[in-house]
């Protein structure tokens, strides 16, 4: 008796399959970007909205920024492709570890973004009323709306340094995803504060993104000369920490290696009136 093994899907199946992964589950108000996913504006009286805002300004410990305020959440929802990829992450580190210690966090990723100036413009009335597709460029260049767009892509790690001006990349434990749970800490990453075009204000605008991100079992960095040259974790490790009072660091951060790890969940814009780091 034969059996006939499963045929290999053609090249146009795998592209078919791929393409509807992207899709992202609708929302009444969202618009799909470019990359699949989708995005819509959180109501100020949402329950996600209070959650994030009170998240975000109680974890804001570092004295570095005045008169902190939130202008605008975001609500992302990434594609079928992306939620899928997190999922198997997750399913993987759970399986090679007890189901206690998943140490999945939700946490704060600060860089480079095109919103922030658009909605001061908007706000000041230097341009038209924005529909959400315009205020978010989509361009390649425009590191928080690929975030938004396609999930975070590892390549582009350190762009947030370059984009202040710092004449190099920080990376202080290795070319990876960068988190903490201290939104101050990222502010440092969140380029200076868009100025916008109305000199009747001196407030700046920036940008934030929280994510769900799946640490595993978390090697603390010691602050050896080879932190830097981490491309992963060490082994029997699937991210790293950086724990105050150990590799010369005031402020918890958290380092994943690959994008899987870790899933948009929403933007904020927020001003502020003055900050110590330019």
């Amino acid at each position: 008796m034969s059996t006939l093994s499963p045929s290999r899907p053609t090249v146009e199946e795998v592209v078919e399959e791929e393409e509807e992964a992207k899709e992202s589950d609708a929302h009444p108000l969202s618009v799909v970007l470019k990359g699949g996913s989708s995005i819509y504006r959180l109501d100020a009286a949402d329950e996600r909205y209070q959650h994030v805002s009170a998240s975000f300004l109680q974890s804001w410990t570092k004295p570095n920024a005045t008169d902190i305020r939130i202008e605008a959440i975001w609500k992302v929802l990434p594609n079928r492709l992306l939620r899928r990829r997190h999922e198997a992450y997750r399913q993987s580190i759970s399986t090679a570890l007890d189901p206690l210690v998943l140490n999945e966090k939700t946490l704060f990723h600060g860089t480079h973004s095109c919103l922030a100036q658009r909605i001061f413009n908007q706000r000041m009335n230097v341009v038209h009323d924005l529909t959400l597709d315009e205020l978010f460029c989509q361009q390649d260049t425009c590191a928080t709306c690929g975030i938004a767009s396609a999930g975070f892509d590892i390549s582009r790690s350190g762009e947030g340094s370059i984009q202040r001006g710092l004449g190099r990349i920080w990376q202080r434990f290795g070319h990876g995803i960068y988190f903490s749970k201290h939104s101050s800490k990222c502010h440092f990453y969140s380029k200076t504060g868009e100025t916008g075009l109305n000199p009747d204000t001196n407030r700046r605008y920036s940008t934030m993104v929280v994510s769900n991100v799946v640490l595993g079992n978390a090697f603390t960095a010691q602050g050896s000369s080879n932190d830097r040259k981490w491309t992963k974790a060490p082994q029997g490790y699937h991210s790293v920490q950086g724990l105050p009072g150990y590799a010369g660091i005031n402020y918890e951060e958290n380092v994943v290696f690959t994008k899987d790890a870790c899933l948009p969940s929403e933007i904020i814009v927020y001003s502020f009136s003055h900050t110590t780091e330019y």
